[in-house]
């Protein structure tokens, strides 16, 4: 079975290709190949590998302490795409619970805990994409 899509020809005018058939008509073919019942489950596989693949990162590793969510603000990337994330602080208090109720204490139950929180926000991030993450309690 050919998985390739039909190909617009090279070196044509515009509106034609090698065949000789319009773009409209190019369109069309390419909109029934899509819906052949075969290709359209090899191109389901296809993408959710590649959205597999693709992961969530964090080699920014700054992070911010913001006093009015009363918590700790860190970055993911999933390729090109930004993702802000916000950790509460009854969420650092689950992790820690002797930490200091201040901008240093959050800040450093975040350091010392940055792979576990990582990994949360990764979990929190498959969940559904949306502009930015709070990381409650009940994550932890």
């Amino acid at each position: 079975m050919n998985m390739r899509p039909p190909q617009q020809g090279h070196g044509r005018m515009r509106g034609s290709s090698a065949s000789g058939v319009s773009s409209c008509s190019q369109s069309l073919l390419l909109l029934r190949w899509l819906q052949d019942p075969h290709r359209r489950e090899f191109i389901a596989a296809a993408a959710y590998t590649v959205l597999e693949i693709m992961s969530l990162d964090f080699p920014n590793q700054s992070r911010s302490y913001d006093a009015t969510l009363r918590a700790v603000r860190f970055w993911g990337h999933d390729g090109p795409m930004e993702a802000s994330f916000f950790v509460n602080e009854e969420a650092l208090k689950r992790i820690q619970p002797d930490m200091r109720p201040d901008e240093a204490g959050l800040l450093s139950v975040f350091d010392s805990h940055r792979d576990l929180i990582h990994a949360i926000a990764s979990k929190v991030y498959k969940r559904g994409r949306k502009g930015s993450y709070e990381l409650g309690p009940d994550d932890f």
